[in-house]
């Protein structure tokens, strides 16, 4: 049981990883720089500050609310708080997600909720693992 959550938080790392290195152009070594490990700390964006104190509150449904309002602008620095939202997301331990209403199921269909946004095609999930080693 361990290691098919493990196999899925691998999956959805997956797909940020390649959906940042296809929108963003970046080497794979250079995506992790950009999700600031105190994600919504250091942004000057009301409403990415607003996300990340209803993140740090656990108040998930409602934070991912106002990502998916601000991607509707269809901006790269949309996509990139979607993204570092999700993938702070997926950090999480599954018994902290699960308690807040937000299985890990609902991280991988947000971030394929983004990419029909976005028309960004992504390879299934077999095809993740080879593109991005």
């Amino acid at each position: 049981m361990y290691y098919q959550h493990d196999w899925f938080m691998l999956q959805i790392q997956m797909m940020v990883q390649f959906i940042a290195k296809v929108t963003f152009q970046k080497d794979p070594f250079e995506i992790d720089a950009l999700f600031d490990t105190e994600w919504g700390h250091t942004e000057t964006d009301p409403l990415e500050k607003e996300i990340a104190a209803l993140f740090a509150q656990s108040r998930f449904q409602e934070a991912e609310s106002l990502v998916l309002k601000r991607l509707s602008s269809k901006q790269p620095a949309a996509l990139k708080t979607a993204l570092s939202f999700y993938n702070a997301l997926n950090q999480l331990p599954d018994e902290r997600l699960n308690a807040h209403g937000f299985p890990r199921e609902r991280v991988r269909r947000g971030l394929e909720e983004l990419t029909r946004l976005y028309q960004i095609t992504v390879p299934d999930w077999n095809e993740l693992a080879v593109l991005n080693e």
